[in-house]
């Protein structure tokens, strides 16, 4: 999952709109609970968008979770 101005994507898949993402996301955790959720984001990445997901995920109780930070060479 990453997050940048263009929305949020699974994989390959974009979202605009935070509700359609939000059921993707939450729907993908439920059929896997045991799996890692993943947070790319570069550093043109909009904070706000990924300040929405880790709010997402803290309010779900979801803890199996990393945060991947991509830098420009």
């Amino acid at each position: 999952m990453s997050a940048d101005s263009d929305g949020w994507f699974i994989e390959d898949e974009n979202f605009v709109r935070w509700d359609a993402f939000r059921e993707v996301l939450m729907g993908n955790i439920m059929r896997k609970p045991d799996s890692v959720v993943t947070i790319a984001a570069d550093q043109q990445a909009d904070v706000q968008r990924f300040v929405k997901v880790q709010t997402l995920l803290t309010q779900q109780k979801i803890k199996n979770t990393q945060i991947i930070l991509k830098q420009e060479h």
